[in-house]
């Protein structure tokens, strides 16, 4: 990240004017327990809701849902100058939940409650560009998942413009090189989770500097040579079908199914002060006040997620036949209703009793690394660190570790629904510095 845009982003952070605190249930005034789940009560936006799972033979979980049953807009505008730099206009996004308050966000990063304006307060700036789209100027619009561990079956729209000749005020947007916020990817708590995954889906030769992805010497050694070479990579006629008849047989057990459950007396989960806390996995839902000048509205009631821990993500990657390929498990995780995507290996701060996850949080060696929080709207503070692992190709991998894939694949799946969970973007994302 260059230092005009670093200096940004700190102005941006010492600058806001946020102040987070729990709030007492008693003081609670704009959301309730109502019906055995947590809502507004002027409606829209979302509600936590209490269910019971239980999937493959394990023991029934106890877990919380957002349910928020709309698809928001995460959009990108880019724009080419004459002397061919390529410029992508950034929000400085601040949320209740991130660490370092402010992260660089996607041009229009909006709920439809929220560009609805169910809050009553000011307009999302930038969003007629985003609704009335016109399809030269697109390098990608499509629908993709949030964790399927907290949202119930929720989407987002992911969609990059090119071409898009907007004005900046300089505070809250600014056009940056695009080369230089992708740099951020690898700084601990700069981009945000939403940033992240538009950017994963999109062309990737639109995010390139030359014509061709990963075909600079941008990564020292002999890695980035394999990453071009994955980009470049034909897979055999019919694969992607494979794919897709294979997740859809994915083992699973018919009876896996969320069953509803009050939040009040949910097994394993105990009232606090301003929320509900689950002591036995570290998670917890409290209800926050929040105070943004600057944001549609200025302040506002509303939970948020968390969890004590920090978590691992750890996507594997190894070259076989002369071509790298990155590591994905099958995941039917509680959100997806019965769908499934493919993830990275994933610990959430829990004891690992996986033999795969054993086997990958210490595999091979570290080549990428970055912390961040996911997305501050929801999440209080949630940390993850996600990294891209590389093993020898003749270390040994237990059986059914998952799906190899190449650059070429992953690109492919990228654009389109429901492949790639919101944590598999994320680990992907570390890989477009280099581009």
């Amino acid at each position: 990240m260059d230092k005009r845009l670093a200096r940004w982003l700190n102005s941006r952070r010492l600058g806001e004017d946020l102040e987070v605190s729990s709030l007492d249930n008693d003081r609670w005034t704009e959301w309730a327990v109502r019906d055995g789940a947590i809502k507004r009560l002027r409606g829209g936006f979302f509600e936590v809701r209490a269910f019971e799972y239980c999937a493959n033979g394990d023991a029934k979980k106890h877990l919380l849902l957002i349910d928020q049953p709309e698809v928001g807009i995460l959009g990108f505008a880019t724009r080419q100058q004459p002397d061919g730099k390529r410029e992508i206009l950034i929000q400085g996004k601040t949320e209740p939940g991130n660490v370092r308050r402010t992260q660089i966000g996607p041009t229009v990063q909006a709920t439809r409650s929220n560009y609805m304006q169910l809050h009553g307060g000011r307009e999302t700036p930038y969003l007629k560009t985003f609704l009335d789209v016109s399809l030269e100027d697109v390098s990608v619009d499509v629908q993709q998942s949030e964790q399927g561990t907290v949202f119930l079956g929720k989407f987002n729209r992911n969609v990059l413009l090119r071409d898009q000749h907007l004005d900046e005020d300089g505070l809250q947007y600014i056009w940056a090189s695009l080369t230089e916020v992708l740099s951020g990817l690898l700084i601990d708590f700069a981009v945000n989770t939403d940033a992240r995954s538009v950017l994963v889906c999109s062309d990737w030769r639109d995010l390139s500097k030359v014509s061709e992805p990963f075909s600079r010497p941008a990564f020292p050694g002999p890695f980035g040579n394999e990453l071009r070479t994955s980009f470049l990579h034909k897979a055999a006629s019919g694969w992607l079908e494979r794919l897709e008849r294979d997740l859809g047989t994915a083992p699973s057990d018919s009876s896996a199914r969320l069953k509803n459950r009050a939040i009040e007396g949910l097994e394993g989960w105990s009232p606090d002060r301003s929320g509900f806390v689950n002591p036995h996995t570290g998670t917890f839902v409290r209800m926050f006040s929040v105070t943004a000048p600057g944001r549609e509205v200025d302040s506002w009631q509303q939970p948020l997620m968390g969890m004590s821990r920090q978590g691992r993500m750890a996507l594997m990657c190894r070259t076989s036949s002369g071509v790298l390929r990155f590591l994905f498990r099958p995941s039917r995780e509680p959100g997806f209703e019965g769908r499934t995507e493919l993830g990275p290996l994933m610990d959430f701060g829990g004891t690992v009793s996986d033999e795969v996850l054993r086997w990958g949080m210490n595999a091979g060696e570290r080549v990428l690394s970055v912390k961040q929080s996911e997305e501050g709207g929801r999440f209080y503070r949630v940390i993850n660190q996600y990294e891209i692992r590389r093993i020898a190709e003749n270390d040994e991998v237990p059986g059914n570790a998952g799906i190899w894939l190449t650059l070429a694949q992953i690109q492919v799946l990228a654009q389109r629904r429901g492949f790639l969970t919101n944590e598999a973007r994320s680990a992907i994302s570390l890989l477009l510095p280099f581009v």
